[in-house]
């Protein structure tokens, strides 16, 4: 019972967010990004009671190795601002000058939206520990990791439709220099 009250607290956290964002953001990408995150809580509530059994089995190996990845993803995409640039760049930019590509610098040299990725990596992380014996929250999982890797795909090709139309033939090359979502893979 407890699990389910934290589960829709956390969502409605989620949906509160996701409603302040949306009316700043314009697109599909919001919707996507919050059922995306709604099914990552949903893969993280079937989960506590299976995050330490067998704590080498295949699966959790695998599982921590997933975490890892995507908390590494997540940390370089989030330092990747060279020192000395601020968060109000864009604040300062006159409303007139044309909007210019994001820096390509650290991992967005090599991925174009390492967040998505991170939280795929999370939501296959979650699903590997899930894997202990076979049932249907096994099944379940795997319902909720599809969705997941949907809905993140989808919010990625949103923003990448619209940076098309607002960056032009530059986006063009940057996305033939890198890749969407997992650095040398996807």
């Amino acid at each position: 019972m407890l699990d389910w009250i934290l589960f829709v607290a956390a969502s409605a956290g989620g949906g509160f967010v996701w409603w302040r964002l949306a009316s700043r953001s314009s697109g599909r990408s919001a919707l996507y990004r919050f059922l995306a995150f709604e099914l990552l809580l949903g893969l993280a509530f079937l989960t506590p009671g299976r995050w330490f059994v067998n704590p080498l089995s295949t699966p959790q190996v695998i599982s921590w190795i997933l975490l890892a990845a995507g908390l590494a993803l997540a940390l370089l995409a989030l330092f990747r601002r060279p020192a000395g640039q601020s968060r109000d760049d864009a604040a300062d930019r006159d409303p007139e000058e044309p909007p210019t590509l994001p820096a390509r610098q650290g991992i967005y040299r090599f991925v174009r939206h390492p967040f998505y990725g991170a939280a795929l990596f999370l939501g296959w992380g979650l699903f590997a520990k899930g894997l202990v014996p076979v049932d249907n929250t096994s099944f379940l999982s795997a319902f909720l990791l599809t969705g997941v890797s949907l809905f993140l795909v989808s919010a990625a090709r949103a923003d990448e439709t619209a940076d098309y139309l607002t960056f032009g033939a530059a986006y063009v090359v940057y996305v033939r220099s890198s890749k969407m979502l997992i650095p040398l893979i996807l």
